[in-house]
């Protein structure tokens, strides 16, 4: 609807009980009002922004009509001279303001396309991870200052301050410096040459990785016994599954026994860090995935590791496994430490590394064995082959595994 805008106008309207209407002045090009089902009635500048001629919308905030008018004139007169007026509205905004807008677009598919990504968006729990950073590590004071006030001193002083966590600094600076990426490729935070993060130095990246010395995996596997006794099975029983299998810890939390295949010896695993992939299981596997069948008989779940408070719902590790590694007297054993020893027993004992990164799901591999794919009955006797080697360093308290 087309009229001009007055006091009058605005007492009769109604409003349509389905869907915003709109009413665009006649008088000043853009401004309208937006009238929604409920009968709220706001302002609004819509126009297209000069040279790219991309529509653009804009609230605006007035006490009285008379506000709304002059504050649409000016705008138009921003439009018309060449300027984008929401782009300098968003030069005052702060980096918290726009973290939820950022993190939307890292999970959107369509953004993934820009990016040049296909059409796979990050996965959610990325966008979970990124803002776990932006609240544990970015200090409030630098939240709080405008996108185009934060500077490279701010983002060193976040190194300096992780340095005793040099893993942590570099995974957050990567964020940040997506972040400011995004500000500029925005168009209207930033300018292209305006990232503060682009000349911040990370630390040397070094892959932590963790060798089972020793009796290690038989006081691991002494303590997980003992733990039997007195925590939830299926989560202690979760530590060895992947224990036996070299899954991440997440691949394993949210399996369900849809996606279990004893006869066939494998687990289906639809969402992954590289996507969906097929594992292929060895004995001792089988005999945890056993044992947690005939938990399910009694307590029916349509998830593998189910929680103790709703076995609807998957479970947690984290605090179970923190007082079986204390338990083990391995404090500093981490989780995906596990996946590493099943990498390191598989290098010792697996035919090829094309095995190797089957038994893994790693998507990469050596030169030369891109060429090679080991059928599923090749891969199960591989993993057949580490799952003995792990039971043996739990009985011997001695097991010779080579990091690889």
């Amino acid at each position: 609807m087309r009229a001009e805008i007055t006091q009058e106008l605005m007492d009769t309207l109604t409003p349509d009980a389905k869907r915003d209407r709109y009413v665009s002045d006649v008088t000043i090009s853009g401004f309208r009002l937006r009238v929604t089902p409920t009968g709220n009635i706001t302002y609004q500048f819509a126009y297209r922004v000069p040279g790219s001629g991309k529509q653009r919308k804009m609230s605006i905030k007035a006490k009285s009509l008379s506000q709304a008018r002059n504050e649409a004139f000016n705008l138009r007169a921003m439009v018309k001279a060449g300027e984008d007026p929401q782009a300098e509205k968003d030069k005052r905004g702060s980096l918290r303001k726009f973290e939820d807008e950022f993190l939307d677009w890292t999970v959107n598919p369509r953004s993934a396309r820009r990016r040049g990504q296909g059409t796979a968006p990050r996965k959610e729990r990325t966008a979970v991870e990124y803002r776990r950073m932006f609240l544990r590590h970015v200090p409030p004071k630098v939240r709080r200052k405008l996108v185009c006030d934060v500077t490279f001193e701010d983002l060193e002083a976040i190194m300096l301050k992780l340095s005793d966590r040099q893993p942590s600094a570099n995974a957050t600076m990567r964020v940040l410096k997506a972040f400011f990426s995004w500000a500029s490729g925005r168009g209207s935070l930033l300018g292209p040459n305006q990232n503060p993060a682009h000349h911040v130095q990370l630390y040397s990246d070094v892959v932590r990785s963790y060798s089972f010395e020793g009796d290690d995996l038989n006081r691991l596997d002494k303590a997980l016994t003992e733990a039997e006794q007195n925590t939830w099975l299926p989560i202690v029983l979760a530590v060895r599954l992947i224990m036996f299998t070299g899954c991440r810890r997440q691949e394993i939390l949210e399996l369900r026994w849809e996606n279990v295949d004893l006869e066939k010896r494998q687990l289906n695993l639809v969402d992954t860090k590289t996507g969906q992939r097929r594992v292929m299981i060895g004995f001792g596997a089988i005999e945890v995935l056993e044992r947690l069948q005939k938990h399910r008989e009694l307590l029916p779940s349509p998830w593998v590791i189910p929680s103790p408070t709703n076995i609807q719902k998957n479970a947690s590790i984290t605090k179970a496994w923190q007082r079986i590694r204390e338990a083990a007297g391995l404090p500093d054993l981490r989780i995906h430490d596990l996946r590493h020893g099943f990498g390191g027993a598989g290098a010792a004992v697996t035919p090829s590394p094309a095995h190797l990164r089957g038994l893994m799901g790693h998507k990469s591999a050596a030169s030369g064995a891109r060429y090679t794919n080991p059928a599923g009955e090749e891969l199960a006797s591989a993993a057949d082959a580490v799952n003995e080697r792990l039971v043996e360093g739990m009985a011997r308290n001695v097991v010779p595994i080579r990091q690889r």
